[in-house]
This record gives C-alpha cells, structure tokens and sequence, in this order.
C-alpha cells in the first residue's frame, strides 16, 4: 500500500495496533510518513526498516516520533526484539491512559457526590464511584512490563521451525 493511501485510510479512521514502514517508498519516506501520523496519534507503535542508517536518518526517524529504526537486512530475532519491545510500551501508555481517564471520571463523581450526597442522585453517585474504584483496582492487579523494563531478545536460533515431535 502507498502511503497516500494508508494515510486517507488513518485519517477515516483507521486504527492500526502497529505501524512497520520502510525508510525509502517513492511518495514520501518513512519519517515524513511517521510525522504525519504522529500529527494525529502518538500512541502507534511506528517502526521504520532502512538499508542505510546514519546519524542524520537516526535523528530526523526519532524526532519525528518513530519507535524504533532498525536496518536491514532484518533478522527474525531483531524484528521480534523490537516489535515486542514496541508494544510492551504500547501497552504501557495504553493501561496508563486508561487509568487517567478513570480518576478523572473518579474526580468528577466525587464532586457530583459532594453537591448531592442528600439528593435523589446521591445513590446514583455513590454507585458509580463504587464502579469507577472497582475498574481502577483491576487495572492495578494487572502486570504490564514497564517500558523501563529491559526485554531480553531471543536466544540464538529460539525462533526456528522446529519439527514437531511424534507421541
């Protein structure tokens, strides 16, 4: 797909979990493909794929939000250490929107709670406050790879077919 094409796609509304471009296409590069959609989203893991990187290309690639850039020829074990990395961090970002998204939902019942705490809707209130800290503790209980967290890759040779063993 061209990028012209993908980005009419996004601006519709197209929502990839994961963006894996090339550095070189003949409309755009992948930096120029990667501001554009950093325009409207900072949250897409982006990976940009070249066969020459220099400090130029490192540097307009990560300024313009890439997540990753990563030269070919590509190993399996390369792409799968970045790919996971990426979306551990995808992950991350995701889990703690949510979780500010909830207090801010949390802070707003709160308050509604203090104006009608005696009225007819004070019930209601309370329920949804009891909602609200119920959804945040389950979001606490989940374990999430901090984007600090160092992933290993791969061992050596852990990616290869294997063939599978007869009972």
């Amino acid at each position: 797909t061209s990028p012209q094409i993908f980005l009419e796609a996004f601006h519709k509304g197209l929502e990839p979990d994961l963006i894996f471009t090339d550095y070189k296409m003949d409309e755009m590069n992948g930096v120029d493909l990667c501001a554009a959609i950093r325009q409207e989203s900072g949250l897409i893991p982006i990976l940009i794929v070249s066969g020459w990187i220099d400090r130029e290309v490192a540097l307009e690639a990560f300024a313009a939000g890439a997540t990753d850039l990563l030269e070919k020829p590509l190993s399996l074990e390369q792409f799968r250490f970045s790919l996971q990395r990426a979306l551990f961090r995808y992950a991350e970002i995701s889990l703690q929107q949510t979780k500010l998204a909830l207090f801010e939902e949390l802070n707003q019942a709160l308050e509604e709670f203090s104006k009608n705490r005696e009225g007819p809707n004070g019930n209601e209130t309370y329920g949804k406050i009891e909602l609200i800290r119920l959804k945040i503790q389950a979001l606490g209980k989940q374990e999430w790879p901090s984007a600090n967290q160092a992933v290993e890759p791969p061992k050596e040779g852990a990616l290869e077919a294997k063939e599978p063993e007869e009972n």
